[in-house]
């Protein structure tokens, strides 16, 4: 009787000779199958192990990239901040030239600590400034809220609105200067304006006709004369260059100063002269001395003011 828990197995030759069998018991068959069964299950969890080790490692290679983006990203949001830097520094350089600026301006229009505030005083310090600054607040912050899902907005909005301080600030230095340039023109012309008496004394005969002191007729009188004793002090009336030191004729030794912007003023019969031609003088340099040179009735000062080479009254410029 045949075994029934064997299994027989045999192998065939191909070319027809003898035939091999061999027979193993049934559980070493199950054992086989089992094995057979768990090398497919661990194929299969290899399989789907290396399957998700390459979906991974795709995914792992993506995520470098986005990461050597962001990286990208971050490099140039540095250097933007970097620009933004510089220029906000340029910014404050400029905003202390342009108080510098405004406290020379302050000093030359005579704007001082004691005067009457205004109510739109400056917020910083108490003290008023000659330029302001406008707009709303609120509305600039809901503005950059609004673009703070978007960094890249946020960055461009940033940029602009340094920018437009940048620009108002050069706007605002160029407007200072020329104010500057105008206050300092006014302050040079009213240096400049024979505005102060020559010398101390009486004035003894005044600008326009008068009876001539040498001849019975009328004259026009081109100047004031003002008499005091010989050797008394005779200042530059304004600030300017001198032009001719020397004797005149009638005029005896005399001085003329050339102050510019259409003035000119003449000093007569003078004693004694201590500039000299070409020189630079300040108002109220002493220039020479007092005295009767030329013709004269007396020890006083002839004193004559020109505005574009025509006569006019020195009383309507002295105002002291």
């Amino acid at each position: 009787m045949e075994n029934t828990n064997k299994y027989k197995f045999m192998i065939i030759h191909p070319a027809g000779g003898s035939h091999r069998q061999f027979h193993f018991s049934k559980w070493v068959g199950r054992v086989c199958v089992l094995a057979g069964l768990l090398l497919l299950v661990v194929t299969g969890i290899l399989v789907e192990d290396y399957l998700c080790l390459r979906n991974k490692s795709a995914k792992y290679r993506e995520l470098k990239k986005q990461i050597a983006k962001q990286n990208d990203e971050i490099l140039q949001k540095q250097k933007q901040i970097e620009l933004f830097t510089g220029k906000i520094d340029v910014l404050k350089s400029n905003i202390v030239g342009l108080k510098k600026l405004e406290n020379e301006i302050k000093t030359l229009a005579n704007l001082k600590k004691g005067q009457k505030k205004r109510n739109n005083k400056a917020k910083y310090g108490g003290s008023e400034t000659l330029f302001g600054m406008g707009g709303s607040y609120d509305q600039d912050v809901e503005s950059l809220d609004s673009l703070k899902v978007s960094p890249d907005g946020l960055a461009r909005e940033i940029n602009n609105q340094v920018e437009d301080l940048y620009l108002a600030s050069i706007n605002q230095k160029q407007s200072l200067e020329e104010l500057l340039d105008s206050l300092k023109d006014r302050e040079n012309l009213l240096a400049c304006r024979p505005t102060i008496k020559p010398c101390r004394g009486y004035i003894s005969s005044t600008f326009g006709y008068r009876e001539s002191p040498f001849k019975n007729s009328r004259e026009f009188h081109k100047g004031i004369d003002i008499s005091e004793n010989k050797g008394t002090k005779i200042s530059a009336t304004g600030d300017g260059v001198v032009t001719f030191t020397g004797r005149d004729g009638l005029f005896g030794n005399m001085v003329i100063v050339d102050h510019g912007y259409g003035l000119v003023t003449k000093y007569a019969h003078m004693n004694k002269i201590l500039v000299n031609k070409g020189s630079f003088v300040k108002k109220g340099k002493i220039i020479g001395h007092m005295g009767n040179t030329g013709r004269t009735t007396g020890s006083h000062l002839h004193y004559e003011v020109l505005l574009n080479g025509i006569h006019v009254n020195p009383l309507n410029y002295i105002n002291n």
